[in-house]
């Protein structure tokens, strides 16, 4: 197979659709060995990698991944908090009459749509934050 040969778009098409010359046509590319790299890239690859630009990038992204740890972190941790006091109450609260379990239901009710807009800011606090860092 000559390497200069450019591949037309029908002869891709017609490869796409035709498993038999697909594998033909992997079997001769294998057989006339695969193209090599040039001499210098990965001396031009390190060089590039080395250099400020790229450097400030690769630092952006690791803050960007501790950060997000830290968000996720936060939220268990709060919620971890939460639950653990929550359960170590409990056997604080005298047994109680049923009209006054409508009022603990409702107080419960109050605390978790207080939990749920919390994190639902922390969350959008997450997703802002990437909004802007993917720009």
């Amino acid at each position: 197979m000559d390497r200069t040969k450019q591949v037309s778009l029908e002869e891709l098409e017609h490869l796409a659709n035709s498993d038999f010359c697909m594998m033909q046509f992997a079997d001769r590319l294998e057989a006339d060995g695969l193209l090599t790299a040039p001499k210098h890239m990965q001396d031009n690859i390190l060089a590039r990698s080395r250099q400020l630009d790229v450097q400030i990038v690769a630092k952006t992204n690791e803050a960007s991944k501790n950060l997000q740890l830290f968000y996720y972190s936060l939220k268990v941790g709060f919620a971890t908090v939460f639950a653990l006091s929550f359960l170590l109450a409990i056997p604080q609260i005298p047994m109680v009459s049923p009209s006054r379990v409508n009022v603990f239901y409702e107080k419960a009710q109050e605390i978790n749509d207080q939990l749920q807009e919390f994190s639902n800011q922390l969350f959008q606090m997450e997703v802002t934050f990437y909004d802007k860092q993917k720009k």
